[in-house]
């Protein structure tokens, strides 16, 4: 039987391996040296019949020479033992006859290692890896009521690190879908319930800045105000647009799962492209309303798909100066101070 000083142990372990400042398996692994002493441990998990440590305080050695080969002659790694909730030697075989296996004589005397006991992992019934805590000697075998701890223990220690695996899992969705969206060639905005922005790409900001809501403090959120204005719920649903000066803001429903029952949230996206008219024949409209001439407007042209002032020198065959000048003329009849301005400027004629 345990005594009160043994679950006020448990208590204070599982306090312990509560903690989110650290890997769960290194959690585990330090509250055993913490609480029970225990000085030479292991957290593995099994993939494709291999055993792979991931947190221990054992020699580098131990680990090497167990994950190349004596994991093959592990004596509890049979399956109808998986059902314990802590496993000892005794439970596999006499003592007696353990001593005389290769995996004590290779392997566990080899490190100095004399006594051995498991508490396996199990994540929906199945047994995913395990801890193994060893000992010495001259440290002498686990009695009863550490047995017993570790069993008390061992439920919550499975439970905890199926959550740890949710939350990792979560915060690895979260960082590919953050890098899938920077990745998008459009603007993405991923609103809630409530229409209020959970997260939008630097393109969707980019956009929005572009708009007559540039100069405010939050230019997603207010592009977003507007467009849920404009459209009512049905149109919503249907997938409608709106358009904002050259912008096409396009935002359709998405149904997300809850992760209990068969019931679902709803979330909004909204998918943001440039909806400007071909620009050659923008630039038309702009060559007649600005009074630009067509050496001006041979080189609106090349601005707008990158040239630098050396390349429309050379495909123009005009010098350096005279591009300056040409480009000092455009900046003065349309009212603008830089390159960008120009196309912005030229996209968004009425």
């Amino acid at each position: 039987m345990l005594r009160t000083a043994d679950y006020e142990k448990i208590l204070d372990f599982l306090s312990m391996i509560q903690e989110n400042n650290k890997h769960f398996s290194d959690q585990v692994i330090y509250a055993l040296e913490s609480v029970f002493n225990f000085h030479h441990t292991a957290f593995f998990v099994s993939e494709n019949s291999m055993r792979y440590p991931i947190a221990h305080n054992l020699q580098k050695d131990v680990i090497e020479d167990y994950s190349s080969y004596f994991h093959k002659l592990d004596i509890f790694n049979e399956p109808y033992l998986q059902r314990r909730k802590v496993i000892s030697i005794d439970d596999v075989m006499p003592y007696n006859e353990y001593l005389n296996t290769e995996y004590y004589n290779s392997f566990q005397r080899k490190y100095g290692f004399s006594y051995t006991v498991t508490v396996p992992i199990k994540l929906e019934g199945n047994t995913v890896g395990g801890i193994g805590i060893h000992r010495t000697k001259e440290e002498g075998d686990f009695s009863l009521s550490e047995k017993l701890m570790l069993a008390n223990a061992s439920k919550f220690i499975s439970a905890r690190f199926d959550q740890s695996l949710k939350q990792d899992r979560l915060h690895f969705f979260n960082k590919t879908f953050v890098h899938s969206i920077e990745l998008l060639p459009g603007g993405f905005i991923l609103l809630d319930q409530n229409f209020l922005p959970l997260y939008y790409n630097s393109l969707a900001k980019e956009y929005c800045l572009d708009t007559k809501y540039g100069s405010m403090k939050d230019p997603v959120k207010a592009a977003v105000d507007f467009i849920r204005s404009r459209l009512s719920m049905p149109m919503i649903k249907t997938g409608e647009s709106e358009k904002i000066e050259g912008y096409g803001f396009k935002i359709s429903p998405i149904y997300v799962p809850l992760l209990t029952g068969n019931q679902y949230e709803t979330m909004y996206c909204i998918y943001v492209d440039q909806e400007k008219e071909p620009f050659e024949r923008m630039l038309q409209k702009a060559k007649g309303q600005y009074g630009l001439s067509k050496r001006e407007t041979e080189i609106v042209s090349l601005i707008a798909v990158g040239y630098s002032n050396n390349e429309m020198a050379e495909t123009l065959f005009l010098s350096i100066n005279t591009i300056k000048s040409h480009l000092n003329n455009i900046f003065n009849k349309l009212h603008v101070n830089n390159r960008t301005a120009i196309v912005h400027k030229i996209n968004n004629i009425m």
